[in-house]
């Protein structure tokens, strides 16, 4: 949220634009990461507790 209000509250050169749309970017891709690891994890736990 606070990358998200960088471009918003302030008037940034297109480079610093370019920069924090990467950085969402990234971030985007690390929480999709993040969610599909913890994801395979449950579901192996879960297998765990049915054997």
């Amino acid at each position: 949220m606070r990358i998200s209000q960088l471009d918003e509250d302030y008037d940034l050169v297109p480079s610093q634009s370019h920069r924090v749309a990467s950085l969402q970017r990234k971030l985007a891709l690390l929480d999709k990461a993040l969610d599909t690891a913890a994801d395979a994890q449950d579901g192996q736990q879960s297998r765990r507790v049915a054997a």
